[in-house]
């Protein structure tokens, strides 16, 4: 096995990984769109890898996985700011939570 060769099965499992860690936040999340589209990925990172094993197609596939794992890492950060501004909504939500019971509580006791 040449050290090419290594390298890009190394992309492609690394690019698989990813596709899979996608679809597993995905899965927890149950967004149904982000799901179908999480799903497609996972799909065409198979036949990237099938790609790869064509040398004609060798150049494609890299500039296709480029693509690909960019657009997963871009959809991985717009979930995960989601998930920052859920606990922040959380967290003013507890926070005005425990100044109202506070209010309501007799201060003379």
């Amino acid at each position: 096995m040449t050290q090419e060769l290594s390298n890009i099965v190394f992309l492609s499992l690394f690019y698989w990984g990813l596709s899979v860690l996608m679809l597993r936040i995905i899965i927890h999340e149950r967004r149904q769109r982000l799901y179908l589209i999480s799903v497609g990925y996972l799909v065409l990172s198979v036949g990237v890898g099938q790609a790869i094993a064509m040398k004609w197609l060798l150049a494609a596939s890299l500039i296709f996985m480029v693509i690909s794992m960019s657009l997963t890492l871009w959809i991985l950060l717009k979930q995960s700011r989601q998930c920052i501004r859920d606990l922040k909504t959380m967290h003013e939500e507890e926070k005005h939570a425990e100044h109202s019971q506070k209010e309501e509580t007799p201060h003379g006791k």
